[in-house]
């Protein structure tokens, strides 16, 4: 299966920070409904958009491409995360970390 970059965001007229903005940039990105579909039966797509979006946003701010992202990468945002309360924390470790795993097993190598 042939890599599938990660489409650039300069459309996104809304808030950068808003879910509807996490929403559009999601919705561009091939990776995204195969993702959200094997998660479908288990998490809120509110909740997979805000903690996704956050960590596309983070890795943007770093200049770092999703399909390019190390094992190091991931530690660095869960470290940026460590002031988050612990709920919401753990809902974004668990949405992040299922994220790279899926984009590790899927056409997209790297993280």
């Amino acid at each position: 299966m042939a890599i599938q970059a990660i489409i650039p965001t300069n459309r996104i007229a809304a808030d950068p920070g808003s879910i509807q903005a996490s929403i559009t940039y999601l919705e561009q990105q091939t990776w995204w409904p195969r993702f959200r579909d094997t998660r479908r039966s288990c998490t809120r797509q509110l909740d997979d958009v805000l903690w996704v979006g956050h960590f596309c946003g983070w890795l943007q701010r770093q200049r770092l491409a999703i399909e390019r992202c190390t094992k190091s990468d991931l530690d660095a945002y869960l470290l940026s995360i460590a002031s988050f309360r612990p709920g919401p924390r753990s809902a974004c470790e668990r949405t992040v970390t299922a994220l790279v795993e899926f984009l590790g097993n899927s056409s997209l190598r790297g993280c």
